[in-house]
Order: C-alpha cells, then structure tokens, then sequence
C-alpha cells in the first residue's frame, strides 16, 4: 500500500478536492489542480511512466490557464 510512499494516495486526495472544489465553482480549485498535477507527475516519475509524467506536467499547464481565464471573467 506505501509503494510509492504515499505519493499515491496525496494524489488521490487532492484530485477528490479539486473536483469537489470545481463542482461548487471555486476559482481554487485550479491551484489544487495544480498541485495534484505535481504529485502526479512525482508518481510517474517514482513509477517509470513517461506518459503519466507528461499528461500531468500538461494539465498543469492547463490548470494555470483555466485560472488565468477565470480571473479576466470575473
């Protein structure tokens, strides 16, 4: 269960938060995004997945975006 010391599990909590926060329209939860995508790109480093690495490096980049964006809408 601690494979990956736990790194899994983080991952885990923040995207539950991040989708929680996202589904009550709080502009915080791109930044918990954000820090998921770092925890998920750790675990595909930790892991050996070059793909899990680059999908979470790129939706980091898409959750800056989307904050970004948010901010001029409101």
């Amino acid at each position: 269960m601690m494979n990956y010391y736990g790194i899994d599990w983080i991952l885990f909590a923040l995207v539950f938060w991040h989708i929680w926060l996202l589904g009550n329209q709080r502009r915080s939860a791109f930044l918990v995004g954000m820090l998921a995508t770092i925890f998920g790109a750790t675990f595909g480093v930790m892991s050996g997945s070059i793909a899990t690495t680059a999908m979470n490096i790129t939706f980091c980049f898409l959750h800056l975006r989307a904050y970004q964006k948010w901010s001029h809408e409101k």
